[in-house]
């Protein structure tokens, strides 16, 4: 029987096996002789024979040295039974063909088995194949995993850097705000005082309403008061000057402030270079350049991330991402081919992003995506491969292959972010 490398197909067969097994002990049980327990006869009843049993003393003969066993005994007694059977009359023929009858039962289980076998043979070799493919896709998932990990410490330490340049200024604008609440706080006493001025203002006007009858006492009231009034209006004056004074500092502690928040602002933003290189005419490079350029800075300014186009003239000291646009009109093979001819072998291909523009309706749309097709040695060392959707009439329109497009190459283009210069 050949042997099962699946354990429940294993266990499925051993089962098989001992239920015919079972029957058979259970058919050879049932024709047994009801006094021997040894020879098979076709029934019960008149037809039993008998044997007796072994005697101890029949188990070492003399004189021939030999000591038979009980086994021996009794095959020596089924035969004897065999040939008295044969002798009263009856024939063997029943027997053979029960026994080729249970063999032809059994030969067609054993062939059944061997079917299963072969089935099981097969779905093992499959799952093995699956299984190697499922390895291979997990080692490369653990090489992204690696390099996710360490672009996420590397973040962590400029975030770190970050957090520690904005507790510093959190800092010195907490200074200033202190700073703001002393002045207001002077103005307000300032404010308080030229209050109380004037009351004492108003109260000797009064006095001097009071005195008017007499022009002497009212001359020196009005002298007196004249006097007061201008001291008065001196020390109105200084605190005017002082306030106008306070009021300019805290104009420029304000401006100060708003100047600390847009630098703040400036430092928490990043910037990314990408360069651009294609093959179309004018036209229709602007429709596709222009379309992809505000697709990507609105979903980059969620990342607080500023997009700067740069030139492409098919130099090799461009310090930035490029995106290679390639329009499939043909076979795409041949038009990445062509498009890919424009970028010097010397550069790092890492940092070249395919991107296949494909020119059809939303429904009529390719399943499988580029990636999967360009597999070749002119690919497989692209940094990414990105399927887009447009329409000479609407640019890159709304659909689910471009909303994937935009987050494929955003996630692509985050990892060259750096700081705003």
């Amino acid at each position: 029987m050949p042997l099962f490398t699946d354990q429940n197909a294993s266990f499925m067969v051993i089962e098989k096996i001992e239920e015919l097994l079972g029957d058979l002990k259970s058919k050879i049980k049932k024709n047994e002789c009801s006094k021997c327990g040894v020879a098979i006869v076709e029934g019960k009843g008149t037809g039993d024979c008998y044997y007796p049993p072994p005697q101890k003393s029949n188990l070492n003969w003399k004189g021939t040295g030999k000591r038979q066993t009980e086994k021996e005994i009794i095959d020596k007694q089924r035969r004897g039974s065999c040939k008295t059977e044969f002798s009263s009359g009856k024939t063997s023929k029943d027997y053979v063909k029960q026994l080729e009858e249970e063999k032809e039962f059994l030969n067609a289980n054993c062939q059944k088995l061997k079917e299963e076998n072969e089935k099981s043979c097969d779905l093992i070799a499959n799952l093995r194949e699956i299984l190697s493919k499922n390895e291979n896709d997990i080692a490369n998932f653990r090489e992204e995993l690696q390099k996710y990990k360490e672009n996420a410490q590397n973040l962590k330490d400029i975030i770190a850097e970050k957090e520690n340049e904005i507790k510093t200024l959190d800092d010195t604008n907490k200074d200033f705000e202190e700073e703001k609440a002393e002045l207001l706080q002077r103005i307000d006493c300032k404010e308080k005082e030229e209050k109380y001025q004037k009351t004492k203002f108003e109260e000797l006007r009064k006095l001097t309403d009071k005195y008017t009858a007499s022009d002497k006492e009212k001359e020196s009231q009005i002298q007196k008061l004249k006097r007061a009034i201008e001291e008065l209006r001196n020390l109105n004056h200084q605190h005017k000057s002082s306030l106008s004074v306070k009021e300019r500092e805290l104009s420029q502690v304000e401006e100060r402030c708003r100047e600390l928040k847009v630098q703040l602002e400036k430092n928490s933003r990043k910037e990314i270079s990408v360069g651009f290189h294609t093959t179309l005419a004018p036209a229709m490079s602007s429709l596709i350049l222009d379309g992809l350029m505000k697709e990507l800075a609105g979903r980059l300014a969620v990342e607080k991330v500023d997009l700067v186009r740069r030139p492409f003239y098919g130099s090799t000291d461009l310090n930035c991402p490029l995106l290679a646009i390639c329009v499939n009109v043909s076979r795409i093979g041949t038009d990445a081919k062509e498009v890919l001819k424009g970028i010097p072998k010397t550069s790092n291909f890492k940092d070249v992003a395919l991107l296949v523009f494909h020119h059809k309706e939303a429904h009529a749309l390719p399943s499988q995506s580029s990636d999967k097709i360009l597999t070749g040695t002119d690919f497989n060392h692209l940094g990414s491969i990105i399927d887009f959707a447009f329409l000479s009439q609407r640019g890159i329109y709304e659909c689910d292959m471009n909303m994937i497009g935009i987050e494929r190459i955003s996630s692509f283009l985050l990892q060259y972010k750096t700081r705003k210069t």
